[in-house]
């Protein structure tokens, strides 16, 4: 069976999304990640890389949440944003070179270790699925470090560029409609 890359899952999410409710699909990114954790603060880079290139947009399907270790607290401003599709950016350890992205199934939450809160993403994931009724897709990172308070290593830092790329080419078409 072919496996398709992150990018490609990403696209063929949205392309179908917006083919079935007939407009472009509003999209919820979270990042989620340790501050203190070395490459553990992936997704809270991603989320932020996003903000950053793609804020001059501020009335758009298109929400992006820098959420912490604490996902759950954002719950409300999800629901109210009422998204179509929630795509979660996350550190984890799925047994590849440091810096690899990977489309994980949160359905069944295997092919990767935890990080610190991993269980908790995948949890929340769930959680998401059932409680805002929308797909729910995780991207993971895959890390070289999470000991307490190293930089953020090379591999990652390139993986981090890549996703805020990837995600940025994949939503542009609905951010900018």
């Amino acid at each position: 069976m072919l496996k398709f890359s992150w990018q490609e899952e990403l696209c063929q999410t949205l392309q179908y999304l917006e083919r079935e409710i007939g407009r472009a699909p509003r999209v919820c990114v979270i990042g989620t990640g340790s501050e203190m954790r070395g490459d553990d603060i992936a997704g809270l880079d991603v989320a932020r890389g996003l903000l950053h290139c793609l804020c001059e947009h501020p009335d758009t399907p298109f929400m992006v949440i820098d959420a912490g270790a604490q996902p759950e607290d954002h719950l409300n401003k999800i629901r109210e944003f009422d998204p179509d599709f929630i795509l979660m950016v996350d550190a984890a350890d799925f047994h590849a070179e440091p810096g690899k992205v990977s489309w994980v199934s949160w359905e069944t939450g295997r092919g990767f270790d935890a990080t610190p809160h991993t269980p908790r993403t995948v949890t929340f994931a769930r959680y998401l699925h059932e409680e805002v009724s929308c797909p729910v897709a995780l991207i993971a990172i895959q890390p070289e470090r999470v000991n307490y308070n190293p930089p953020l290593s090379k591999p990652v830092w390139l993986a981090v560029d890549q996703v805020v790329h990837g995600i940025e080419k994949a939503v542009r078409p609905i951010v900018t409609a």
